[in-house]
């Protein structure tokens, strides 16, 4: 059985240089790589068979070799929950996707800092990239916007102490 740890990632932005480029495109790629852009996407039901599949695919290599095996179930969740927002990362000259990041935003009531205060939350839910994009800072990128984009909120993720990667990568 695999145990969790919770991560706070609350205020990183003072103590981690952000790549402010990451929010749209990589400024010079390596040669031999596409320039990437992330961005967040809208679901709606025009955009759904446009990244429904890209992210399908993403998720099957990034997940599925540890043993999920319904994919498509657990995307079409994240995709119809409103307080879901996906970010993508795709190469710019085929506009191919090749990572993603979905994060749920929540604003819940904080009694220890007054009667009915709230609090913007931002957690983690998920982020993948696909198998042969690996290693190339793609993960890196999406987490930037993240913490770019939500400096101001406590950002918090779950992750197995026996996912080495994944320890590593946060």
């Amino acid at each position: 059985m695999m145990s969790a740890t919770n991560a706070k990632l609350t205020n990183l932005t003072q103590d981690t240089e952000i790549d402010l480029l990451s929010s749209s495109k990589e400024a010079s790629p390596a040669k031999g790589r596409s320039e990437i852009s992330i961005e967040m996407i809208k679901k709606t039901k025009k955009q759904e068979p446009k990244i429904f599949p890209g992210l399908m695919l993403v998720d099957k290599e990034a997940f599925e070799s540890s043993g999920q095996s319904n994919t498509k179930f657990i995307m079409k969740q994240f995709w119809q929950s409103p307080n879901n927002k996906i970010l993508i990362a795709r190469k710019v000259d085929t506009q191919a996707i090749i990572g993603y990041a979905i994060i749920s935003i929540s604003d819940p009531k904080e009694p220890r800092l007054g009667k009915n205060k709230r609090v913007p939350q931002v957690y983690l839910l998920r982020i993948g990239v696909r198998i042969n994009s690996q290693r190339q800072g793609i993960g890196r990128k999406l987490m930037n916007y993240i913490l770019g984009n939500y400096s101001e909120h406590p950002i918090s993720l779950d992750v197995s102490t026996d996912n080495g990667k994944a320890l590593k990568f946060y």
